[in-house]
């Protein structure tokens, strides 16, 4: 199993040798040079196995919940920075997630978008960067969108496919990253490691980070009006259209004419006291018309 400082390592070095090679086309010498740039300024996160085993379980329960496309990203999966590096050490797969500001989307990626828009590109130490997909954000659940055909054309609404699947786990993930009472970061690879990819390839030694469960049982909650208090497994409730009266602020009125209100998804529990099956509402009804 592959660290995220010798896997990262190993990417570089491919896509400098693409970058160079007068063969290659200039489509993939373009990207491979874009990645470089990208690299050298992002923040590292190795995702602990057990972590990432979670994810994917998680993932899996919501995309079931939602066949109908009906998944919101969390308001919670903004980036702890620009650009953020996630690995998975089990697979030796890597998620390069960059954040654009409105009109900031670069070729070739043409959305209309009224928020900011987080993008998603596979990298490996044998192929090229790929975009695989990636998230409208905003400040409200309700409005969040996955965004995973090709060239970012239009949103996806009824695509659980591969893609759909990446993008919908790697949204989890940077909610997951952004809960420190859940999970702690560590110091990925050695001080001589960072140190190393600092001289050879200008990243900074503090940008790598190991993701882990935050194990040390809470002593009390800092809300008692908190939702779901500590002292149970961690869990998730993913967001949900609830049926509403129509005086209700933020009503929405669906295809079926009644008036809903969007429950936003939230994490609950803690992780020193395990982990169990998330929640889930029901289907009710077809998406929403707006």
């Amino acid at each position: 199993m592959t660290g995220i400082i010798e896997g990262v390592e190993k990417i570089i070095k491919y896509y400098k040798v693409v970058s160079n090679n007068p063969s290659e086309t200039s489509k993939n010498k373009l990207a491979a040079e874009q990645a470089l740039y990208r690299l050298k300024n992002a923040d590292y996160y190795e995702i602990n196995e057990e972590v990432a085993d979670y994810i994917i379980n998680l993932k899996q329960e919501l995309i079931g919940a939602a066949p109908d496309g009906d998944f919101r990203v969390s308001v919670d999966a903004r980036l702890p920075s620009k650009e953020c590096f996630l690995y998975l050490p089990l697979t030796g797969h890597g998620y390069l997630l960059s954040w654009y500001d409105v009109g900031d989307l670069p070729e070739p990626i043409k959305i209309q978008s009224d928020h900011p828009v987080v993008t998603i590109v596979s990298m490996r130490d044998y192929h090229t960067p790929v975009f695989v997909g990636g998230y409208v954000l905003s400040n409200e659940e309700k409005n969040n969108r996955m965004l995973v055909n090709k060239a970012f054309e239009q949103f996806a609404e009824h695509s659980y496919t591969r893609v759909g699947h990446t993008v919908v786990a790697m949204s989890l993930l940077v909610s997951l990253i952004n809960q420190p009472r859940f999970v702690v970061r560590g110091e990925a690879g050695t001080r001589q490691m960072r140190r190393q990819m600092n001289r050879g390839h200008g990243i900074a030694t503090n940008a790598w980070h190991k993701i882990q469960w935050n194990l040390t049982e809470p002593v009390v909650e800092k809300d008692k009006g908190e939702r779901g208090g500590w002292h149970l497994p961690l869990h998730y409730t993913r967001g949900h259209w609830r049926r509403g009266q129509s005086h209700w602020d933020d009503i929405v009125i669906r295809r079926d004419g009644l008036p809903y209100k969007w429950i936003e998804g939230f994490w609950s529990g803690h992780p020193a006291y395990g982990f169990k099956k998330s929640y889930h509402a029901p289907n009710m009804g077809e998406t929403p018309s707006g």
